[in-house]
């Protein structure tokens, strides 16, 4: 059962979200969950003088031609079928706005465009993977169906993945009709890897595999007959993953929760993830 919101896509004008909408618009189609498109004007910044300010009223109709549009290209680029999209817009903050729709949504997707070309002035999609409430998915700006590999892939710790991403992993290929990878990448600080490495026992990963197999055992009992492969691999686990995401059709990672009143922070690799990745990345809130 899907809830009030279903997917929830983040969209800042037509024509700069359109593989966000067609992964939204696949997905949709697929599961017949609902699908809103949310667009937040708040952020615009004033002109610089000479300029004339812009008052409220215009910017808030400029904003809702944009989200009218927005919509328009929703339908054109999803699959023949799909119901029109509910639109909300507002006035705050994009960011802040995702976060507060994904209480009551099942997945929140927004693109993730290359910035390294600009000043870094904070990322609306890592914000939303760290704070939201629902799992998210970055969709690389430059995806597109011709693009997806074969796998779901999914990064898990030694001790197996948190069971909340592993169900959301196996869910997501089972669905897709997709084999499972479940990659745990290990390495050491450079003085002590090769000191380490070196003495380690030849057979050491294969009995990591079976253990991280044996682990995932009681989740993929509920996905029966689906293929399935386990690596174990010398590599910094946010390389591995990115390395991986050329033969991924999704990458999926976990983002723990968080309980201080400490500023919250996403994780180095499900950061890396979203930073590198050339398929899609689906981040698990883990609490």
């Amino acid at each position: 059962m899907t809830s009030a919101h279903g997917i929830v896509v983040g969209v800042t004008g037509k024509g700069q979200d359109t593989a966000a909408l067609r992964w939204a618009g696949e997905r949709a189609a697929r599961t017949g969950e609902r699908v809103t498109l949310a667009h937040a004007y708040g952020h615009v910044l004033p002109p610089p003088p000479p300029s004339v300010l812009v008052a409220d009223e215009p910017l808030a109709e400029a904003a809702s031609y944009l989200l009218h549009g927005c919509v328009e290209a929703y339908l054109h680029v999803a699959p023949e079928g799909v119901d029109k999209p509910e639109a909300v817009l507002d006035d705050g903050r994009p960011g802040q706005m995702l976060v507060d729709l994904s209480r009551d949504a099942d997945l929140v997707v927004v693109s993730h465009r290359d910035r390294s070309h600009r000043i870094h002035t904070g990322s609306t999609t890592t914000a939303v993977a760290t704070h939201a409430h629902c799992p998210v998915v970055a969709v690389p700006e430059g995806w597109s169906p011709d693009h997806t590999g074969e796998w779901v892939t999914v990064g898990v710790h030694e001790g197996g993945a948190p069971q909340q991403v592993l169900e959301t992993a196996a869910a997501e290929a089972s669905s897709t009709g997709a084999p499972l990878r479940l990659v745990h990448g290990w390495h050491l600080d450079s003085v002590y890897d090769d000191l380490i490495s070196a003495r380690i026992d030849p057979e050491w990963d294969t009995r990591l595999e079976h253990d991280l197999l044996a682990a995932a055992r009681p989740v993929l009992e509920q996905h029966p007959g689906l293929p399935i492969e386990v690596q174990a691999l010398h590599e910094w686990p946010a390389d591995a993953l990115s390395r991986l995401a050329a033969t991924s059709r999704l990458l999926v990672v976990g983002r723990h929760t968080h309980h201080t009143p400490l500023p919250h922070r996403l994780g180095s690799v499900a950061r890396t993830a979203i930073r590198t990745s050339t398929c899609p990345v689906l981040v698990v809130p883990v609490g």
